[in-house]
């Protein structure tokens, strides 16, 4: 009966001394800034680097849903730029040409595999917290398949939205649990260096337990820098599985509208609208993707469904500024066509000799990102090395052209390229969905 009292006794001290370490932790350290987030004391912007801050890779670390629309929380950034993988890997939120001299606190929403439905409800997040003065949309053409399965729009339902009446609940539970976290007590046992301190407790033990607990204590640094997190994210997948993961709604179709109704196309209108009704400057962009990506579209059955997105959205963008007068017509930018950007072979140098575009069908490097902003801004930069200036700004008097023109340079580069195109329609009948 001792023993049992014993060890209650002593399960409760632990419990204890579990909460009261947490408690501490978020006190002394909270290497996350938590506090902050929360709003129980200022957000210590100044204590990070500036880089991860306005790529939304710090405070919290994981550059996911959760860690994005919390430490835009914290920040309340006054310019952003919103979109998929792509955009979070390359566009600097801080580009000379798109914020000139850090005129505006600038932040990079970019997310790996955002929908547009996902996409409404972030930038209604930020929109809450503190209305945005310039907004960048990379636009993915999957994003706007209205039959991809909501997994991750579940998940998106529980953050602390600040748009939502249940905005100070969920933000106070996701603390709450986020503190709780093994992750949360690594990443503060690393920033102080308390893991030599820890060692010494563990001298006469085995060289193999004292490995394990090393492990366990110190993880690799939380400040993650943006391209290695990307670039590992990405090398975990096959072109099959990213193919998989693009075209989510498989073997359901490819639609703009589901089978309850909602559009996609309404969703990204109440996008622009929401942001004009604050008078924000608004650029829109198609990105560049390899051709390989574009063969894959073309094998997927979906080019007709491709051509006829870039259309919708010029007259999309034509009725709002025909509705709204006192907003000038929100500029379209195409870059994703067979160009000299979008055709040079993987693993391949340009003619400069400098690093490849694309580390992946949709991945460029940051110089694209730069490139794709100095042309909008009116002057192309010669960093590339190309031969020809790309991008097209889309309106109801050249779309068509624009259409033909790229269905052309598909065609050729398929009569150029027949094998290549085959083994993309090989790889694509062999994804499982």
């Amino acid at each position: 009966m001792n023993n049992y009292k014993f060890f209650t006794l002593a399960f409760l001290i632990a419990i204890f001394a579990f909460i009261l370490s947490k408690c501490l932790l978020v006190i002394l350290v909270d290497t996350w800034d938590l506090k902050g987030i929360v709003g129980i004391t200022s957000p210590k912007i100044d204590a990070y680097d500036p880089r991860s801050v306005h790529f939304g890779f710090q405070p919290v670390p994981d550059g996911e849903h959760r860690g994005k629309s919390l430490n835009v929380i914290w920040m309340k950034p006054e310019a952003a730029i919103f979109g998929s993988s792509v955009a979070a890997e390359g566009f600097n939120p801080d580009n000379s040409f798109w914020n000139p001299n850090g005129a505006f606190v600038a932040y990079n929403y970019g997310i790996s595999g955002l929908s547009i439905r996902e996409m409404e409800q972030h930038f209604e997040h930020i929109q809450a917290l503190k209305p945005i003065k310039k907004l960048l949309i990379v636009l993915d053409f999957f994003a706007f398949n209205a039959l991809k399965p909501a997994i991750a729009f579940e998940q998106v339902k529980i953050l602390p939205f600040a748009h939502r009446p249940t905005y100070r609940e969920h933000l106070f539970q996701i603390g709450i649990k986020t503190a709780l976290s093994l992750e949360y007590i690594k990443a503060n046992l690393h920033r102080f260096r308390y893991i030599d301190k820890c060692m010494n407790f563990f001298d006469g033990f085995p060289s193999m337990i004292k490995s394990l607990i090393r492990r366990l204590i110190n993880p690799q640094s939380t400040d993650l820098k943006v391209q290695k997190f990307l670039k590992d994210k990405q090398s975990a997948q096959s072109e099959q599985s990213m193919i998989s993961v693009l075209y989510l709604g498989g073997k359901k179709g490819f639609k703009f509208e589901d089978e309850k109704g909602w559009s996609s196309y309404e969703a990204f209108k109440g996008i622009i609208k929401s942001a004009q009704k604050n008078n924000a400057e608004i650029i829109l962009l198609i990105p560049p993707c390899h051709a390989e990506m574009l063969e894959i579209i073309h094998a997927l059955g979906l080019w007709d469904a491709f051509i006829e997105w870039k259309r919708t959205l010029v007259k999309i963008l034509n009725e709002i500024a025909t509705s709204n007068r006192s907003c000038p017509l929100i500029p379209l930018w195409d870059f994703n066509y067979h160009n000299v950007i979008t055709m040079p072979p993987f693993g391949s140098s340009n003619e400069t000799g400098k690093t490849p575009f694309f580390s992946d069908p949709i991945h460029f490097n940051g110089e694209v990102g730069d490139y794709v902003f100095s042309v909008i801004y009116g002057t192309p930069s010669r960093n590339l090395g190309l031969s020809d200036t790309v991008g097209v700004c889309l309106n109801q008097q050249n779309i068509e052209k624009h259409l033909q023109k790229i269905t052309e340079f598909k065609k050729k580069y398929q009569n150029e390229n027949p094998e290549f195109s085959q083994g993309v329609k090989d790889l694509v009948n062999n994804v499982v969905f």
